[in-house]
């Protein structure tokens, strides 16, 4: 019945933990905002932003092609033209940047995936208590898979841009779209 702000650009899933944790992932920011939902009884009242964690970065550090602008260039009205570092840029089309898409809690609701289809990896994360720990990054190769399906053969390639994933019931398998 009510928005609120999901703590990042262009929210993309969602994935709840029990009654107490909602997990919101964002495209375009790279990021995955965590509310507590207990504190709201549910969604009878307001999810609270605990916290927002940034997928991690692997692009390389990109050089400067021009000198930082004098300051007295950021003192005249001309400093429109130089980029404001606090407002959100998103990531230029091909770019290699961090994209948060879909993301799996395991079943037994110690870790989180997310999808990095900016920089086609998986991201893990133990996850206890409303908080995600240090990540770990799996990169996506393209290795093709065979088997059979009735009587068809299946042959198909794995994909570098993980979308969305998905446990099985008993969390031993994960599966990746």
């Amino acid at each position: 019945q009510s928005s609120i702000p999901s703590g990042g650009h262009q929210p993309s899933h969602a994935v709840l933990s029990g009654a107490d944790f909602m997990l919101v992932s964002h495209l375009l920011s790279g990021s995955i905002g965590i509310f507590n939902i207990q504190a709201s009884k549910g969604f009878a009242g307001r999810p609270q932003l605990m916290t927002q964690v940034a997928l991690p970065d692997r692009r390389p550090p990109v050089e400067s092609l021009l000198p930082p602008p004098p300051a007295w260039l950021l003192a005249t009205p001309l400093r429109l033209l130089v980029r404001d570092a606090s407002k959100f840029v998103a990531p230029a089309d091909g770019e290699l940047a961090p994209m948060a898409h879909g993301l799996a809690l395991a079943p037994d609701g110690d870790s989180l995936v997310a999808c990095d289809i900016g920089q086609g990896v998986l991201v893990s994360y133990p996850f206890e208590q409303g908080r995600l720990g240090n990540p770990i990054s799996y990169p996506t190769p393209a290795p093709p898979a065979t088997g059979g399906l009735g009587s068809a053969l299946v042959a198909a390639a794995g994909g570098h841009r993980p979308k969305s994933a998905c446990f099985s019931p008993d969390g031993r398998k994960l599966f990746v779209l």
